[in-house]
């Protein structure tokens, strides 16, 4: 069985001293902290973006790879915040007597929305469709939306108890 290639390098043709700088623009993101951390002058950087086309884009490239990676370790985070919460401490009489699990209802919602729009933002399309700045018209909207989407209605008891709220 043939071994599989490995892919080439797409800076290769660039210098050594570039192609470590591009590499560590790719991890930190920033190109005062690539040079700070390979100790090369900002000033160099800069010239070898400024006079070399090519090693621009490439620049360009190492942050879109340091800006893809960022995003996917915050959404596994958010995916697992959401998931699983965190523990607090509880506290009695000023100590320490346990812990609690403590979720977000937020980030589950956002993530919620993220992964089922069509499901999840039915309130937002609502307000949006009604952006006259009259709250309770939007209030109204989403939830009739809300019972549509739900198949349910208010009940005739909530009805008959609801106050009403002069204008």
């Amino acid at each position: 069985m043939a071994r599989p290639r490995k892919p080439k390098d797409p800076w290769l043709e660039f210098e050594k001293e570039q192609r470590d700088f591009l590499y560590t623009l790719a991890i930190e993101g920033h190109m005062n902290k690539a040079c700070d951390r390979l100790k090369i002058p900002y000033t160099r950087a800069l010239a070898w973006r400024r006079h070399d086309p090519k090693f621009k884009l490439a620049c360009e490239d190492a942050k879109g790879v340091r800006s893809f990676v960022f995003g996917e370790s915050l959404e596994t985070e958010a995916m697992r915040l959401a998931k699983d919460g965190w523990e607090e401490a509880v506290f009695q009489g000023g100590k320490s007597v346990g812990a609690k699990r403590v979720f977000s209802p937020t980030l589950i919602m956002f993530m919620l929305k993220a992964h089922n729009p069509d499901k999840y933002q039915f309130a937002e399309k609502a307000i949006a469709a009604g952006s006259t700045g009259d709250v309770a018209s939007n209030l109204k909207a989403a939830l009739d939306e809300m019972n549509k989407v739900s198949g349910g209605s208010e009940s005739t008891a909530k009805k008959k108890n609801r106050k009403r709220i002069p204008r």
